[in-house]
């Protein structure tokens, strides 16, 4: 043992300093409910000021155009200006040429295809 705490058991030993009194959590909520000061219930009215419907307004306006502006960008057609990059090839790939593109996209290994294979 630590030689500090070897002297806080010669001096204090093991026995639980802290007591509560008998009966005292019985009642608890009872007295502290007591304590309390009456306090008369308050209605808060709540009122929109124009400039919080101001910026509600100006913030739903600028998602709306986000959204929009987004739909439009998404869903525009193609118009031809990077024909260039696109290259189509009428090749069509044989049936090895496919599986081999499947295991490369998927890493597989021969054991893991067989797996794969076995549990049809």
């Amino acid at each position: 043992m630590d030689k500090y705490e070897d002297y806080l058991l010669k001096h204090y030993g093991r026995e639980n300093s802290f007591k509560v009194p008998d009966g005292y959590f019985e009642d608890f909520a009872q007295n502290i409910m007591s304590q309390l000061p009456e306090q008369k219930a308050q209605i808060v009215e709540l009122r929109h000021s124009w400039s919080s419907r101001l910026r509600k307004m100006v913030a739903a306006a600028v998602i709306g155009i986000v959204a929009v502006g987004g739909a439009y960008y998404a869903f525009s057609g193609d118009d031809g200006s990077n024909k260039a990059a696109v290259a189509h090839s009428n090749i069509t790939p044989t049936a090895s040429q496919t599986i081999d593109q499947m295991a490369d996209y998927t890493m597989m290994d021969n054991a893991d295809m067989y797996a794969a294979l076995t549990d049809y």
